[in-house]
């Protein structure tokens, strides 16, 4: 049978192997992931743009590589839109993995690597904003979990309290390794001083999971016994800065008092006095005051003291989006600002997962860490992948200056990619 030289070309490249179609020349696929940092559970969304000649309508495929195995898997086939513009959802991801898609004709996008952290949550804390006692134990628990929110056993949780001036250091508190079911419970003691305790619970890596973290730090004031006839006590605690509070004291007619006050944790200031008086005809002697950082203080009459208070001053976070509708591959900007101004330290953006069905309290998973500048203010870019109502917050889980906070964003709805 006769053959023509092309086809003779075309069927001589297929015995060996090789493609019959090359890659069209000025073709190329980019890909991008959101989140990038995802924690087990989450919908990955793998988004990015076909370029080059005849871009529209094109097939591509998705392979991923599990971190453990040696080879890529199709995991998903879809189109690119007349744009070019592609996007596939993964839900449910569950362990590091490397992506990659391909095009037959248009060559492959770069590998990408996305780490998927274990879901760390705390199961044991204090309230928030309580008041614990110097030197009494405290338990702290907390739940490692997979993508169908099944306990992982064998993960090594380290507690860490963040109690640094100026600095976003955190000092080891205690560690432990998760049960059968995922839990990890330990007991710790604090001595020394009245003063804010902010603590966060950190999984290590495995060989299949990146480091994670609980999204917010378990906040609460150690305090010390109050001294029998000279009690010290404040309208609320912990307050937020700027806010005004009531400070009380109670003993003998006729006495004056001086209230003191110190804002430098584990008694490294000295007490310095802010306002003095006498007491009424019942022994009473109260005082507005407000505070824009963490303070201990204590009452002297001159020959005996209360007690000494830990007041815990929370920040105040605002935050703003510029946009409340995107369509899904659009970057957006997140806005806000704390007072006071923590420069050089970092807000933190969370986004709501879902809801505990047990409490009815929001599933919060950090996407990125944002600097804050001198004044205050931060600000940062974010892709949103997939289509949907997406919800967001900042935070900052609070040191030695201030307890954490929480401010949400306005909701965003993302619309299906153009």
């Amino acid at each position: 049978m006769h053959r023509t030289p092309l086809r003779a070309l075309a069927l001589a490249a297929a015995c060996v192997g090789v493609a019959a179609l090359p890659a069209v020349a000025s073709a190329k696929i980019t890909i991008a992931s959101d989140p990038d940092h995802p924690v087990a559970g989450d919908t990955l969304d793998l988004n990015g743009k076909l370029t080059g000649a005849r871009h529209g309508n094109k097939a591509l495929r998705l392979f991923e590589k599990k971190a453990g195995t040696g080879r890529y898997v199709q995991v998903a086939r879809t189109k690119t839109k007349a744009s070019g513009k592609y996007a596939f959802d993964v839900t449910d991801v569950d362990t590091n993995a490397t992506w990659q898609v391909r095009s037959r004709g248009h060559g492959k996008s770069p590998k990408l690597l996305v780490p998927v952290a274990l879901d760390a949550n705390w199961s044991v804390a204090p309230a928030d904003g309580s008041n614990q006692t110097i030197g009494a134990p405290i338990t702290l628990g907390v739940t490692v979990t997979t993508k169908t929110g099944q306990g992982v056993p064998g993960v090594e949780v380290d507690w860490l309290n963040r109690d640094r001036r100026d600095a976003e250091v955190t000092d080891p508190l205690t560690s432990a390794t998760t049960d059968a079911n995922g839990n990890a419970t330990t007991t710790v003691t604090f001595p020394g001083e009245p003063r804010p305790v902010n603590v966060i619970a950190k999984t290590v890596a495995t060989k299949t999971n990146a480091a994670g973290r609980t999204a917010l730090a378990s906040s609460f004031q150690l305090q010390e016994p109050q001294v029998p006839g000279f009690p010290i006590q404040v309208s609320a605690d912990p307050v937020t800065a700027g806010q005004l509070l009531t400070i009380a004291t109670h003993t003998a007619p006729g006495q004056t008092i001086t209230l003191l006050k110190h804002h430098e944790p584990a008694g490294s200031e000295a007490f310095a006095p802010f306002t003095s008086g006498p007491t009424d005809s019942s022994g009473n002697f109260s005082f507005p005051a407000s505070f824009t950082e963490n303070q201990t203080i204590f009452a002297t009459n001159g020959s005996s003291n209360s007690a000494r208070l830990a007041i815990g001053v929370k920040d105040v976070i605002t935050g703003s989006v510029n946009t409340t509708t995107a369509p899904a591959g659009s970057t957006i900007t997140l806005s806000g600002k704390v007072v006071p101004a923590h420069p050089g330290q970092h807000a933190l953006l969370l986004e709501q997962t879902g809801t505990n069905p047990a409490n009815g309290t929001p599933i919060l998973h950090i996407r990125k860490e944002v600097a804050i500048g001198e004044d205050g203010s931060f600000e940062t870019p974010f892709e949103v992948g997939h289509a949907g109502t997406r919800t967001f917050f900042f935070a900052l889980n609070g040191g030695a200056e201030n307890q954490g906070s929480i401010a949400a964003l306005p909701t965003i709805t993302v619309t299906p990619p153009a």
